[in-house]
């Protein structure tokens, strides 16, 4: 029964959640006019990329170059810093097992 009594409060949540954007619809229409303006700033540098001359095209390929660039290094960092992370723990296991090898030989011969 608490168990309904939560499912029931969560669906109640959830409706009264879209009554609110359905009865205010202007905060609702400013968060989603600022995301129609953040999707269109991001629209609108590849359009004009796109039927812009040869000499537009090539400072994109520059750009897409750089980008290109610096993802590669961004994923070889991050790449080199797991490797590291792994070899460090392989070591840290290594250590405990011989730590423990030792530890069960000397319980053994006593």
């Amino acid at each position: 029964m608490s168990d309904e009594t939560l499912e029931n409060h969560h669906h109640d949540s959830s409706e009264d959640a879209s009554v609110v954007v359905l009865a205010d619809p202007e905060p609702s229409n400013a968060a989603t006019d600022s995301d129609a303006d953040a999707s269109a700033t991001a629209d609108d540098a590849p359009h004009p990329s796109a039927t812009t001359a040869v000499d537009g095209d090539e400072i994109n390929a520059c750009d897409s170059s750089s980008s290109s660039s610096s993802v590669a290094e961004a994923l070889s960092s991050m790449l080199s810093s797991v490797i590291r992370d792994f070899d460090s723990r392989a070591e840290d296991a290594g250590r405990s097992q011989d730590q423990l090898s030792f530890a069960i030989d000397r319980l053994t011969r006593g």
